[in-house]
This record gives structure tokens, C-alpha cells and sequence, in this order.
């Protein structure tokens, strides 16, 4: 304070600011504690516009990579591991439009230190905490439903075992490179002390908890688990899960959760909104690698097939660009990749046209708070690929308009950030 001025701070960039040429999350502590007289929320909004703007800041195959950015417009926060810390204020892009729903009942996020100070799950401070986990119990903290735990209705447990390793930061090929998470430790996912802790909480408190998880890729865990053991069947454990089946979900109990929202979702949803379907041209369109999942590329020769009002192409063919086909497309087809589910839903539903979920197993994506048919089209074939073109094609333009309508409220709401999408799961654990 006694160097800068209000107004040359303002206006220095991160790198310059950064105490001691510190490219990370140390500037908020050093914000928070040099400049208490003045707003550091105003200097972190300009350490946001000082970062590239582009929709690739979280690609690390790109060359508008930058960590920093990525984190500060998807988490609020140029470290994660500061999500654990203090919370941020809303001071990001995707906390804007974050609305709490009304709470006639109520739940309790239980913190680490609260989990953690139990004998039983003292060990469970070795375990890593990924971004998506930490942010999401953050978004779920600051929730008017989170109450003391004496007035929960359900408690929801710390996400331990949700390992999503590509969000926000994708592209390195490798969960360490990505380096998404909050707490550094063990992978706990296979580990018998998460069970056997929350089993001991669920005991202590003798309420229901709700567990955040991320089910991962082929090969996970709850492949043969879900279906065979007791703990993922007792009704005393609701899971809030990323990829949740039809065949191991159960109604009314557990709720099917999107993959962390793509920073595009946020970033051109209002922009999108405003562009009409009459002014889109395609029908149809994907973008994305069609190595990762057959389907992709059943996709393509059938959308070949039926005429060129349908695209669908590979992330690495530069005939179009993602943001082209965002907002040149009436409908928006979401498929799944090497996992059943895909990050993309997010973009989809806020792409200012009508998101097609195409899947034979993964849930929508919080239907228990609006179902997808009020917003948008599920295809659970994914091998008759003429009749979801022929559908598509003859579908009314009112119907068109309606759904269009009902997916940019939904977007808004519950989709386009990852505090919105904690809402509706705070709207559903009511």
C-alpha cells in the first residue's frame, strides 16, 4: 500500500502485482491481507481481464493455455487449492445467474475438519481433493439450504472418491499434468477407509447423507460394486454422481449430476441466446474427438448419409470451429465419449438452440429437478441415427421454439456454471 497507489494497482497486471514473481494463488492472500482498506474483489475482476480471452484458456494443447485464467473464470480463484481455505467471493463468470432455490428443507455439507476429526476418518487427510470436488462443496456451502447440522434433513459428505481429473484444466494427457485438485494426496477411490468412514458417519448422525462422486472412465470401481455391494444400495446413502447408469440408479434417491461445465458454457450462453433459429443454418452439429467412442464416428457416416445440414467432426478438422457450429446449429447432439456421459451437455443446453442427449444408459443429467423433454430431446438409441435426423428435421417449428426457449432458462438456472448446477442440487437434497 505504501508502493502503489489504488489506481496504478488497478491497473498493473497479475505478474507484475504477484509478491516475490509469484504466478499462483498467493496473490488473493497477499490482496486480501496488504489492501484491506480497498475492494480486492474489484482487483481480481482485473486480474480476470488482464488473462487471455479465449474459450481454449483451458486446454492445455492450445497455445491460449494459461492456468491461471482458466481457474480464475472457472473456480474464482487463480489456485484451487484455496478453495479449501477461504471460500471465494462471487467474483468469477460462472458464478453470474446463480440462484438459490427456496428451502423447505434443508441439508448440512460436512467440511473436512469436521469429517476428518473422527477416529475412523483421521486417515482420510492423506486423500487428494480434485477442483471439481472442492468447488462443488464450496458452491454447496454457500447455499441458504446448508444449515446447521442439527436442523439437516441430509448431510452431504465430502467428495473424496470424486477424482475428476479433466476439469477445469483438460488436455494434458495425463491427471498429474492437469494438476486438478485442491488438497495433493492418495487417490482414495478404491480405498475401504472412505466406506468404512462414512458408514461411520451415517451412524453418528443417524440421518441419510448424500456422497458427491465423479464414476470415471471404463474400468471404474463401481462397475461391479453399484450392483453388488450393500453400501451403494443402503437407502441411507443417496449418491450425487457424474455418469450415474440407469441400470444402478434408483429414483427419488439418487441424483444424476453433468461433468464440470466447459468454460465456453458461461463465456457465450447470453451471446448464443440472442441468435435466433431462424438464423442458424445447420440442422445439426458435434465437434469433437471421434477416436475417444465408436458412436462418434457411426455418427459422422450417418450425418454424411442424410445431407449437409448435419456436422459432425473431429476437434482436429478445422472446417468449422466450435463456435461457429454453436451458434449455426438448431440442435446441439451431446455424445458420450470413452466414460457414458461428456462434458459437453453443458454446452449443448446453453448453446442457444436445443441440446440432444444421444445414450442408452447415462441418466440426464438433473432430470430429478427439470426433466430433459421440458428443454431438450433424449435419443436412447445410438444406433438409429435416421430417425433422430428425421425427428430433428420434422420436428414443428413452435415445438423448436418452445424447447429453445425452456433449454436458455435452463442454462441460466442450473447449467452454465458449476455454482448453478450446485443449485439444483441443493434444490433437489430440499
Amino acid at each position: 500500500p505504501k508502493v502503489f497507489s489504488q489506481a496504478s494497482l488497478m491497473n498493473t497486471s497479475f505478474h507484475k502485482v504477484a509478491p516475490n514473481g509469484a504466478d499462483d494463488g498467493s496473490f488473493r492472500e497477499f490482496v486480501d491481507l496488504a489492501c484491506q482498506p480497498w475492494q480486492p474483489t474489484k482487483i481480481l475482476r482485473a486480474l480476470q481481464a488482464d488473462a487471455p480471452a479465449s474459450s481454449q484458456i483451458c486446454d492445455m494443447k492450445s497455445p491460449d493455455f494459461h492456468r491461471n485464467a482458466c481457474n480464475m473464470h472457472s473456480i474464482g480463484v487463480a489456485n484451487p487449492k484455496l478453495l479449501l481455505n477461504s471460500p471465494p467471493s462471487p467474483t468469477s463468470v460462472m458464478q453470474n445467474g446463480l440462484r438459490s432455490p427456496a428451502c423447505t428443507q434443508v441439508f448440512h455439507l460436512l467440511q473436512l475438519n469436521e469429517t476428518e476429526q473422527k477416529a475412523e476418518c483421521q486417515d482420510l487427510k492423506e486423500c487428494m481433493i480434485s477442483t471439481w470436488a472442492a468447488k462443488m462443496m464450496t458452491s454447496l456451502q454457500q447455499s441458504d439450504c446448508n444449515v446447521d447440522i442439527d436442523a439437516a434433513r441430509v448431510i452431504v459428505l465430502p467428495g473424496y472418491t470424486a477424482n475428476e481429473c479433466n476439469w477445469p484444466i483438460y488436455g494434458g494427457g495425463d491427471c498429474n499434468k492437469n494438476e486438478n485438485h485442491a488438497r495433493v494426496g492418495r487417490d482414495c477411490r478404491d480405498s475401504k477407509l472412505v466406506e468404512d468412514c462414512f458408514k461411520t458417519l451415517q451412524r453418528y448422525y443417524q440421518k441419510p447423507v448424500a456422497i458427491l462422486e465423479n464414476k470415471g472412465g471404463p474400468g471404474s470401481t463401481y462397475e461391479s460394486k453399484l450392483e453388488a455391494d450393500s453400501f451403494y444400495v443402503d437407502p441411507n446413502f443417496r449418491w450425487l454422481m457424474v455418469g450415474i447408469e440407469e441400470r444402478t440408479y434408483r429414483k427419488d434417491v439418487d441424483m444424476s449430476l453433468p461433468a464440470g461445465p466447459p468454460s465456453r458454457a458461461a463465456e457465450n450462453a447470453e451471446r448464443l441466446s440472442k441468435i435466433g433459429l431462424e438464423q442458424r443454418k445447420l440442422l445439426a452439429q458435434f465437434k469433437g474427438s471421434l477416436r475417444s467412442h465408436a458412436t462418434r464416428a457411426e455418427a459422422r457416416e450417418a450425418a454424411a448419409q442424410f445431407g449437409p445440414s448435419i456436422v459432425i467432426e473431429d476437434t482436429e478438422d478445422g472446417a468449422h470451429s466450435f463456435d461457429d457450429l454453436l451458434k449455426g446449429a438448431v440442435f446441439h447432439l451431446i455424445l458420450r465419449g470413452d466414460a457414458i456421459f461428456s462434458s459437453r451437455w453443458a454446452e449443448a443446453v446453453c448453446s442457444g438452440g436445443i441440446p440432444v442427449l444421444v445414450t442408452k444408459e447415462w441418466v440426464p443429467p438433473l432430470n430429478e429437478v427439470v426433466p430433459i423433454d421440458s428443454y431438450g430431446l433424449l435419443h436412447h438409441s445410438e444406433s438409429d441415427w435416421r430417425g433422430l435426423f428425421q425427428k430433428m428435421h420434422d420436428m414443428p417449428a413452435e415445438t423448436r421454439e418452445k424447447l429453445r426457449t425452456a433449454a436458455i432458462n435452463m442454462c441460466k438456472t442450473y447449467a452454465k456454471t458449476i455454482e448453478a448446477q450446485a443449485s439444483a442440487v441443493a434444490s433437489y437434497l430440499r
